[in-house]
């Protein structure tokens, strides 16, 4: 799944403007950015808290039907909000 340069990572890294660029156009009229920082910020606390924060590699993945992902203008988009 090809993303727009943006990282889901990012999301953990307390990067709301790249995790707000990948949101779909529906979810972009739900959540603002500022409110993206606010969920960015707290996953990354949420995530030192834990202490887990090292990339992991894939070693097999499972593809879900029910991820909420749509494709817009060539780039897949997160359209869970």
């Amino acid at each position: 799944m090809r993303e727009s340069g943006a990282r889901p990572a990012a999301y953990f890294a307390d990067e709301p403007d790249t995790t707000f660029g990948m949101l779909s156009a529906r979810c972009r009229k739900q959540i603002t950015r500022a409110g993206m920082a606010v969920l960015t910020e707290r996953a990354e606390q949420t995530g030192r808290a834990i202490g887990d924060s090292e990339p992991k590699d894939v070693k097999r993945f499972e593809i879900q039907k029910q991820e909420p992902w749509t494709r817009e203008a060539r780039v897949w988009r997160y359209d869970d909000c």
